[in-house]
Parts: C-alpha cells; structure tokens; sequence
C-alpha cells in the first residue's frame, strides 16, 4: 500500500499509519519517492519499482 500527496499534512498521515508517500510536486516532504507527473508513477506502478513494497492497484 502507497499513499500519495502533496502536503505536510500527507506527508504526517503517511507516517502515523507507516505507509510509504509518494509526494507529487513537493520535493520538501520526507517520502519514499518523489513525482512531478504521472508518468513517472505509472512506470513505477508497472513494475520499476522497489521489491521492498508491495503495491496495492485498483483498475
């Protein structure tokens, strides 16, 4: 599971429930990784991601 934002607030809800951010557009915030398209998250969704986290898709 991911969470993904782009606030502080986002960044504290992702910590309290320790799941991984992905913050898109505010590369200030302390996350697993950092976006600015979604482009880049959909590479990432497809597979060029890290084998530490499972990651959890609807579609």
């Amino acid at each position: 599971m991911l969470y993904f934002g782009d606030s502080k607030v986002d960044e504290l809800t992702a910590n309290q429930v320790g799941v991984p951010l992905i913050a898109y557009k505010n590369d200030k915030l302390d996350a697993f990784m950092h976006v600015s398209d979604f482009d880049r998250v959909k590479q990432f969704l497809s597979g060029e991601r890290s084998k530490k986290y499972r990651v959890m898709a609807s579609g």
